[in-house]
């Protein structure tokens, strides 16, 4: 798609001193616009890529409304965007460099050097999670990157994975940051202010990774007790997402640059940009075909799952017999619930689509694998199915550090993933039954416990559900002494419960580190 951009060539420019001069003649004339690639788009503004040697990348800020446009009289965001670059340039961040801004009125253009075709950081670990040498090369420069970015002494306002790009070079993996506008001085060096960004890669971080990352940031001494830290760091990122939601909610219902919108005969589809309408529609046929034909996942008075193929792509539709009705739909809050989860940091699956009809509703579900975490334990010896417990109690506590609480915490709603899945061992398939509070309260640690290890099949040891535990305990940062006190609570079913003579043993094998990571 080419820019629209109406008569480019009308800004006032101001460059910056070291910007190229044939760079400054395409901006200044507007021929830029001509082979301009739109990249993004949202209402406040959109981003075009435009191809050459060195390539740009052109901001298009448009203020959407009075406030937005009094704002922009007083301040031009495409100003405060080339300023706040140049402000962290100098602080000594790896930034696009800048080229300058353009002024129309209440619209602006902020210009910058395109640093290449490159993953954020959340796309980038995902590659290289199960690759010990790219893991680790990748590691280093979040290293730099921390070290940089707590030196540099400044605030980003909206600093999260997408704002950080991994660029590959011949001397390893960079970490540029970019959409740098509000970007300020800023003396608050709490371990927050310095290290929150760090929370975006949960749960994937291991604990000498996090250990790394905390002491580059300075948020922990060497020594210190970086899991702690880490700990608090995940409360608060789970209550600074928790105040946006309500926003992100009415994004996902309404048409806009998360959800695309179409009503049909079958009711009204929500799609997850860029899933298209006609996969959800073909998708929706199959599944009705598997239906006539009794070909099905599941098949209960409430639910029907089956497995269909679009394009060569794998999916698992879902239909709910009896949603109910209006906010308290099972489906609806199985389609933000999914979204809420954040696919691209926790295990969880994708929900691609919604269709939401008067006497039932429909999920399109991304296909993480065909076996299930209570089917594969009682299928697979002891030392194979070692790692899928503890990835599943490793999921469970990161799950609980951000103040999500699944309800319906089955074995059969864990999968484990396809073999060359970034996503880690297992991968949970169910949300329609988590609820997200401030915090999770012992009594349901202790439900959650013993509903996950009273669904395993006979095949798992009591060793092995002790493990589970003590994975738990490590993870979710729990002392050894509270994790006794779960283990007593347990109910009998569980397969856990503990008796009384035998909790120190169990509190003093916590103690020491339990089993060994995977």
């Amino acid at each position: 798609m080419t820019s629209p951009l109406k008569s480019p060539e009308s800004f006032r420019w101001e460059f910056a001193p070291s910007a190229p001069s044939f760079l400054r003649q395409s901006l200044a004339d507007g021929t830029w616009a001509a082979s301009a690639v739109l990249i993004k788009r949202n209402r406040l503004r959109q981003v075009y890529r435009v191809p050459g040697s060195p390539g740009m990348v052109v901001k298009v800020h448009s203020p959407p409304g009075w406030f937005e446009r009094l704002k922009a009289r007083w301040r031009p965001s495409g100003r405060r965007e080339y300023e706040s670059s140049c402000l962290a340039r100098d602080r000594g961040l790896a930034v696009p460099a800048p080229l300058g801004y353009g002024v129309r009125g209440v619209e602006t253009l902020s210009a910058a050097v395109d640093v290449g075709v490159c993953d954020d950081l959340a796309a980038a670990w995902a590659r290289v999670a199960g690759e010990p040498r790219g893991r680790a090369r990748l590691l280093e420069a979040l290293v730099v990157f921390a070290r940089s970015y707590a030196s540099a002494g400044l605030r980003h306002p909206d600093l999260h994975a997408g704002n950080i790009l991994v660029a590959d070079g011949p001397a390893g993996p960079r970490c540029v940051l970019v959409d740098l506008a509000g970007v300020r001085p800023c003396r608050d060096r709490s371990a927050w202010a310095v290290a929150g960004w760090v929370t975006q890669l949960a749960p994937s971080l291991r604990r000498r990774e996090v250990s790394a990352l905390l002491s580059a940031c300075g948020a922990v001494e060497p020594g210190g007790d970086a899991q702690g830290v880490y700990g608090d760091l995940l409360r608060r990122q789970a209550r600074s997402a928790a105040r946006r939601w309500p926003g992100r909610r009415r994004r996902l219902l309404e048409e806009s640059s998360l959800c695309q919108c179409h009503r049909d005969p079958d009711g009204l589809w929500r799609l997850f940009r860029p899933f298209s309408l006609e996969a959800a529609r073909e998708a929706l046929r199959q599944h009705r075909a598997q239906v006539s034909a009794g070909r099905l996942l599941k098949d209960d008075r409430k639910r029907r799952l089956s497995r269909v193929e679009v394009g060569g792509v794998s999916y698992v539709v879902k239909e709910f017999l009896e949603p109910g009705r209006g906010p308290w739909r099972a489906d609806r809050r199985s389609w933000l619930n999914h979204y809420r989860l954040a696919p691209g940091r926790f295990p969880v699956c994708r929900c691609h689509a919604w269709l939401a009809g008067r006497d039932g509703g429909v999920l399109v579900l991304e296909d993480v694998g065909a076996r299930h975490l209570q089917a594969a334990s009682g299928e697979l010896p002891a030392p194979s199915r070692r790692p899928l417990l503890a990835s599943a109690a490793q999921l469970l506590a990161a799950l609980h550090s951000t103040g999500a609480v699944p309800h319906d915490l089955k074995a059969t709603n864990f999968v484990e993933a396809r073999h060359g899945e970034p996503r880690g061992a297992v991968c949970m398939v169910d949300a329609d039954a988590v609820r997200f509070w401030g915090g999770v309260r012992p009594v349901e640690r202790v439900r959650a416990l013993g509903q996950f290890l009273g669904n395993l099949p006979a095949a798992v040891s009591r060793r092995e559900r002790l493990r589970f535990a003590v994975e738990y305990r490590r993870e979710a940062g729990l002392t050894p002494a509270v994790l006794r006190r779960l283990l007593a609570a347990l109910p009998a079913t569980s397969g856990a419960a503990l008796p009384a003579t035998s909790g120190a043993a169990v509190a003093a094998r916590a103690r020491r580190g339990g089993a060994s990571r995977p």
